[in-house]
């Protein structure tokens, strides 16, 4: 079974390095995949981090010298690391925790929706003026510098689908469903709080149903009974490290 999840969480890191690398792609900071990692040596983007590890056999001294070696390499403002599983200290490098997580798996089935989400319409985006709105809504939750994160070519990729709940004229919900070669992702997703859950199932439910036939993975930064929750399968921790230079003398 361990063998498994680890085959479960090597999918799920894969694919979040696929959306990561594709986001870089678009505002013109390439990354590239290696074995043990997907690393990017441009200037960080916000909510986004340089390095996600994705092998967990590899001796965490590699990742470690990879890691440092962006450090000496002098990225400007904090940078961030996705480990995947959990196993890397940073401490020593000038990094701190930002958050911890648990990875999710969700095998492919049709997602059962809440009767009361049926008057809402969910939609797949085509329009950059709708994109744009998408990007304020989560930007109520998710706020951060003033930059244009999701950019128009985002529309044109076509493992890339960009999901809004519409109540009326206003986007209430909304998710980013990325497929990779073995699984579907869901991340970005914000949801109103007096109804989270029932959301959180709208929004699973457009994910899968965009990228049908493929399991559904993406992480939590809650607890695992909230994927629990969710229907879905905890199968790993996962934790982000940020990076800030020590200020000059």
């Amino acid at each position: 079974m361990p063998a498994l999840t680890d085959s479960m969480v090597h999918a799920a890191a894969l694919n979040n390095a696929l959306w990561c690398d594709t986001m870089y792609r678009l505002h013109h900071r390439p990354g590239q995949l290696q074995e043990a990692c997907w690393i990017t040596r441009h200037a960080p983007l916000p909510f986004y981090p340089n390095v996600v590890t994705l092998t967990p056999g590899i001796a965490p001294a590699r990742y470690s010298a990879i890691i440092n070696a962006l450090c000496i390499a002098g990225l400007t403002g904090e940078w961030g690391v996705k480990d995947s599983f959990a196993q890397l200290d940073l401490h020593a490098l000038q990094f701190r925790i930002l958050f911890e997580g648990t990875w999710f798996w969700r095998a492919p089935a049709r997602v059962a929706q809440d009767g009361a989400l049926a008057a809402l319409r969910w939609t797949t985006l085509t329009r950059d003026a709708e994109l744009a709105a998408w990007e304020r809504a989560w930007r109520a939750a998710s706020p951060g510098p003033d930059l244009r994160l999701f950019q128009p070519a985002l529309l044109a990729e076509p493992h890339i689908a960009v999901i809004a709940s519409y109540q009326g004229a206003q986007i209430v919900a909304g998710a980013i469903a990325c497929r990779s070669a073995g699984a579907v992702g869901c991340s970005n997703m914000f949801v109103p709080a007096h109804a989270a859950r029932h959301f959180q199932q709208g929004c699973l439910a457009a994910v899968m149903a965009a990228f049908p036939d493929v399991p559904l993975v993406g992480y939590s930064s809650g607890p695992a009974e909230v994927v629990r929750q969710l229907a879905c399968e905890p199968i790993g921790r996962m934790r982000v490290w940020l990076h800030k230079p020590s200020a000059s003398p």
